[in-house]
């Protein structure tokens, strides 16, 4: 699971396994479209999967959409470090709130 306190989501999707200590190419198993998902109140939906699946060379993406819209999030980042991965959720979630 990722390091990360979801501030109040709940957690209903996490196979997220992913060790910023190796490198990307070394994970290919780990990097899935599908990772991680907490709803929050309101119908919030924070999503965060690997684009494109198994490519070493691509990217987190974290979207925080409302009613199942994944075609206008609210909220859209792509990162490839653990502190812009959190830095990015954290911005998701304020948003929220």
């Amino acid at each position: 699971m990722l390091n990360y306190n979801f501030k109040g989501g709940e957690i209903v999707y996490d196979e997220f396994h992913t060790d910023f200590s190796l490198p990307f190419s070394e994970q290919i198993d780990c990097l899935s479209e599908d990772l991680v998902q907490a709803v929050y109140v309101e119908d919030y939906i924070l999503d965060i999967g690997w684009y494109p699946e198994c490519n070493p060379h691509g990217a987190f993406v974290i979207k925080l959409v409302k009613y199942y819209n994944w075609d206008n999030p609210f909220f859209k980042a792509i990162c490839r470090s653990e502190s812009e991965l959190i830095n990015n959720i954290t911005e998701a979630v304020d948003f929220i709130k």
